[in-house]
């Protein structure tokens, strides 16, 4: 990754970082997104923001995928939070299946 686009990734964390607070339609979008109830939805958002660490994506990226998203009632921000959701659930470790108990003869 480049210095600029490095620069430009730190800017947009830290520009929705600041946010002072997260507005009622951000909470019912991400109610309707990810059934959440209204504290959940703020908390995550919040949680969010706040994480320095999440995913990032170009401007060319969003320009690529926002009508699409758009129709599904995501906006950037609730798309990011849908890719670090998968990108976790990819992640994490799958429970092991249970082997039959039929005895080996």
């Amino acid at each position: 990754m480049d210095l600029l686009t490095e620069l430009e990734s730190l800017a947009q964390k830290c520009e929705t970082t600041s946010s002072s607070g997260v507005s009622p339609l951000d909470i019912t979008s991400w109610q309707t997104l990810f059934d959440f109830n209204a504290s959940k939805a703020e908390e995550e958002i919040t949680d969010h923001r706040a994480n320095l660490n999440r995913i990032a994506i170009s401007a060319e990226h969003w320009a690529t995928v926002q009508i699409e998203q758009e129709a599904l009632g995501h906006d950037r921000e609730s798309y990011v939070y849908q890719l670090s959701r998968r990108a976790k659930a990819s992640a994490s470790p799958k429970p092991p299946t249970q082997l039959s108990t039929l005895p080996l003869a």
